[in-house]
């Protein structure tokens, strides 16, 4: 299973997340971001670090220059859905020519069987959640690239090690303020961990996805924790300080809103990212003025008119369809930002 990782610089950022949609529609695995993170194949768009490169070559991964200094391919007429099947080919053909052979050796899963266990023995001395994201996020940086070199079941008996482990310790730690959610980590970990052990005889390929999954499913849902939290407090501070709700705000808003909810979205977490956008809504929502001006700004009356038809059953919709929700909060959001936008050229102007 191919596990690509769009990396982007601040240009080409649009650019990443609309390939990523497409490679996503064509069932690849495809994550777009400006940080790097370990990947079977690191597709590059803009100028990247070489240092990044180096780091990428050294787990594994297959790199291809998309764009920036070392493209290999202009992308100023290309349209994302003809890239994405010249890069679904590229990326085949990278994988067959440059393939590396061999396993990685035992001393390498050991060695890094020994990290996890050493960054468990921390776990006390950090806020609970925060470590076992901690852990699982470096079972990932030390087992994706075992996985890339071929030593499947070296992959796989790290990751199982791993939920194992974590699972035993949460059994002690289910308590304070993280304890609900501490909870949910160790249903999906004990989901993970018995659907293994109920196929012993499935390729350790598909052990290692099915538990990787289950990773990345867990470091997304605190990925969007920590996004709706950060609106949260966004919007309380405001109203406390009783800052009026302008069209320029309300443009910084949406598109903060969209910097956190679209790369969780390419990342797989549909339901993620409409939590993200309904967070967003809800706020702007509540820091209307109460009472209809007759001057009222364009960005106000779309905002009455756009948003609370989505919102009333937003909850049931995010159970029964997240992924249409989050597109029909996504269209709202970008109908919004372009009179938003205008209107904060007027109050710049005035």
């Amino acid at each position: 299973m191919l596990d690509v990782l769009l990396l982007h610089d601040a240009d080409t950022a649009g650019l990443a997340e609309a390939l990523a949609a497409v490679l996503i529609d064509r069932g690849i695995a495809t994550r777009a971001h400006h940080r790097f993170s370990p990947a079977r194949v690191l597709v590059t768009c803009g100028d990247i670090a070489s240092a990044v490169l180096l780091k990428a070559v050294a787990q594994g991964a297959a790199i291809l220059p998309l764009s920036g200094t070392n493209g290999w391919l202009d992308l100023d007429d290309t349209e994302p859905d003809d890239l994405g099947e010249r890069l679904v080919e590229a990326i085949e053909a990278v994988l067959r020519v440059g393939a590396r052979g061999g396993l990685a050796d035992d001393a390498e899963v050991e060695r890094a069987l020994v990290a996890v266990d050493i960054r468990l023995a921390r776990m006390e001395d950090e806020p609970h959640l925060d470590r076992v994201c901690g852990v699982l996020a470096l079972a990932i940086e030390r087992g994706a690239p075992i996985y890339n070199v071929g030593a499947h079941e070296g992959c796989a008996r790290l990751y199982l090690h791993t939920a194992r482990a974590l699972l035993e310790r949460l059994e002690e730690t289910l308590v304070g303020h993280d304890g609900p959610l501490l909870g949910a980590v160790a249903d999906e970990l004990a989901g993970a961990v018995a659907t293994v052990e109920a196929n012993p005889d499935d390729d350790p390929d598909t052990h290692a996805w099915t538990l990787r999954h289950c990773f990345d499913r867990i470091l997304l849902a605190r990925h969007t924790a920590d996004a709706v939290h950060s609106l949260d407090t966004l919007f309380d501070d405001l109203r406390r300080a009783g800052r009026p709700l302008t069209a320029s705000l309300a443009f910084d808003l949406l598109s903060l809103a969209v910097s956190h909810g679209a790369p969780i979205y390419n990342a797989g977490s549909h339901v993620g990212c409409a939590q993200i956008y309904l967070c967003c809504a809800r706020g702007l929502l509540d820091a209307l003025p109460p009472t209809v001006a007759p001057d009222e700004v364009r960005t106000h009356a779309l905002l009455r008119e756009s948003l609370p038809v989505l919102v009333d059953d937003a909850d049931e919709r995010l159970a029964d369809d997240p992924t249409a929700l989050a597109w029909d909060l996504r269209h709202a959001f970008d109908a919004l930002v372009a009179v938003a936008a205008e209107e904060r050229s007027w109050e710049h102007d005035s």
